[in-house]
């Protein structure tokens, strides 16, 4: 029976050969970067893979014991570029995906490479970093590494491949901007922008200033919107937006005019708490 075995001048290849000569009955070629005394030895190193090819013509078994020691810097193993992807997963705690976590390519991997006799990863423009965005919905983002070498064609990603876990937490909601809708005939409209990573927002806190002199019957509201945003992340209209939403409020001026009205503030509420106000000149 032939066997090949990697790196037989190292202390387990060279205890390996002593076994099976002892025991006979095996044709043993030693594939080695120096030669080996008294074994067919093919010389090369192993992380050049046309060279090592010929060693494993005919071979019943291979025995793969070659590796680089503890005090080698690891520059010095890379031979030829190595190629990666880098990839993003999202596990949600808001049972929703968030399309919007992706790369600055637009997509959720990323190629890179490890150019020869270095240890960092190389990306699209000679960049040596990359970002993406975190999305706006509650969960894990975990970035994963594989690599390969030989043009892709040798997977040496290790079992446990290096991974970065980036959490983005349950919390109150966001409000990014406020926008005036339509106006006319005693009506108006506010459009609140905004997210909320757990995909859920009870209500909504108003308040209005009015012009020096007017008499504003109510300046405070309460809005509960609890069963419109329900509805709004259960359906597919909020399946590409994450959890950021945009939330028209109607009002009716039932007394005085609207131009008495100078501006609004809004505040949303989830069960984890209050946003931030946010602050809107109506006229």
């Amino acid at each position: 029976k032939k066997i090949l075995i990697t790196g037989m001048s190292g202390l387990i290849g060279g205890i390996l050969r002593s076994h099976l000569e002892s025991l006979g009955g095996y044709e043993l070629t030693a594939l080695n970067r120096r030669p080996v005394e008294g074994v067919r030895t093919v010389q090369a190193d192993i992380g050049d893979l046309d060279g090592i090819r010929p060693a494993f013509d005919g071979q019943d078994t291979v025995v793969h014991l070659a590796a680089h020691v503890a005090s080698e810097p690891m520059a010095s193993v890379v031979r030829g570029n190595i190629e990666g992807v880098l990839e993003l997963t999202f596990d949600s705690t808001a049972f929703a995906n968030d399309p919007s976590i992706l790369f600055s390519n637009g997509k959720r991997e990323v190629p890179f490479r490890i150019p020869e006799g270095q240890t960092a990863a190389v990306f699209s423009g000679n960049l040596t970093s990359n970002s993406f965005q975190t999305g706006t919905v509650a969960g894990a983002i975990t970035a994963s590494a594989t690599f390969a070498i030989a043009d892709g064609q040798v997977d040496i990603t290790p079992d446990t491949a290096p991974e970065a876990v980036f959490t983005v937490v349950p919390a109150a909601p966001v409000l990014r901007n406020l926008a005036l809708g339509a106006t006319g005939q005693g009506r108006f409209s506010v459009q609140v922008i905004g997210f909320a990573t757990p995909r859920s927002v009870s209500r909504l806190e108003i308040a209005f200033s009015g012009a020096s002199g007017a008499n504003i019957a109510t300046t405070n509201l309460t809005a509960d919107v609890a069963d419109a945003f329900t509805l709004y992340y259960a359906g597919n209209q909020s399946a590409t937006f994450g959890s950021s939403f945009l939330a028209t409020v109607n009002f009716t001026v039932e007394e005085g005019n609207f131009e008495d009205l100078t501006a609004v503030t809004i505040t949303a509420v989830n069960e984890l708490g209050q946003s931030n106000p946010v602050s809107l000149t109506l006229n």
